[in-house]
């Protein structure tokens, strides 16, 4: 994937705070506003609840829950500042799947 006049590309780990702000930064930078927001960021462990290890759960949180915070909160913030009067026409989209995900026989 190349980054273009239509996609700012931003290397990190959006569980990090400040992987979130660089994405903001870079999108303010290329395309000059905020008018959207498509969280679609997760990660999904296909093991049994009782294989999963501290690391996969802190992996689980860090990306699902903390990824979702930090870019959603900053976002939302630049968008209040860019378009105060214009609170109703900016959108926050999150997707979430159950890629790969299947009933273990019994």
């Amino acid at each position: 994937m190349t980054a273009s006049n239509r996609l700012a590309l931003v290397d990190g780990d959006i569980g990090k705070q400040e992987t979130a702000a660089k994405a903001v930064e870079a999108a303010i930078k290329q395309f000059g506003t905020i008018d959207d927001l498509v969280n679609n960021a997760g990660i999904f462990y296909s093991k049994p609840f009782t294989d999963f290890t501290t690391e996969n759960f802190n992996a689980l949180v860090s990306t699902n829950l903390l990824g979702f915070l930090y870019i959603t909160q900053l976002t939302v913030q630049q968008m209040l500042r860019e378009f105060p009067e214009h609170q109703d026409s900016q959108s926050v989209e999150t997707t979430a799947c159950w890629a790969g995900a299947e009933r273990s026989p019994r």
